[in-house]
């Protein structure tokens, strides 16, 4: 039951509940004589991602670097799961301003799950949307844009124009331009994501309002 728990709170919590029971689990976990390695290292990043809620970074680091170590020497080898944890671990590290290591993991995870989901899964676009993010907070827009694109048209391919998660690929988009003084390209897009916001969901929703701000 205490598992299950585990599994379920991390959906609905940011960390305040589900820590002391995932800090549980854990301790049964390691002194079962027969624990399976998927569930610990799961439980493991659970708790990473509880400890990172909460503002603990390090721990958080120390958490998922156990996880990632051992999905890393399971037999077999869950490449999903690896993918995962990297992508986890990078944005912990990112989070401390780790910034060198940080990206060398990204780059892993969204090596790993290009490969075993595809490049239009969900998951792929969200580590390249990671990528794209850290390259662009040190500067690198000359490789940050052309990440942050391939997301957008994808996501527009695979889910239409007026879809709520590209809209959001455009408004990245639109802020990366921003940043790299692209003022006319940024401005553009902007108003392409606002009116796209404005028709489909309002003028007084939250979507709406920050295409609104971000103008």
């Amino acid at each position: 039951f205490l598992r299950s728990l585990c599994q379920w709170l991390p959906e609905f919590d940011k960390g305040r509940y589900s820590y002391p029971l995932l800090s549980a689990c854990l301790d049964l976990l390691e002194v079962s004589p027969s624990v399976d390695p998927l569930d610990l290292s799961t439980t493991l990043s659970n708790l990473g991602w509880a400890l990172d809620c909460l503002g603990k970074y390090r721990d958080a680091e120390v958490a998922l670097r156990r996880a990632l170590e051992i999905d890393e020497n399971s037999v077999p080898r869950d490449e999903h799961a690896v993918a995962v944890r990297y992508n986890q671990l990078s944005q912990i590290l990112k989070s401390q301003g780790q910034i060198s290591e940080a990206e060398q993991h990204c780059r892993r995870a969204l090596e790993l799950t290009e490969r075993v989901v595809g490049p239009q899964h969900p998951e792929t676009l969200a580590c390249m949307n990671n990528l794209a993010n850290m390259l662009s907070d040190k500067g690198d827009y000359a490789n940050a844009e052309p990440l942050s694109r391939r997301v957008f048209e994808t996501l527009e391919a695979v889910l239409g124009s007026d879809d709520p998660y590209t809209l959001t690929g455009l408004s990245n988009l639109s802020r990366l331009l921003f940043r790299k003084g692209d003022y006319a390209g940024a401005e553009s897009l902007c108003r392409q994501a606002l009116n796209s916001r404005d028709s489909l969901l309002g003028p007084e929703h939250p979507d709406t309002l920050t295409s609104v701000s971000n103008l």
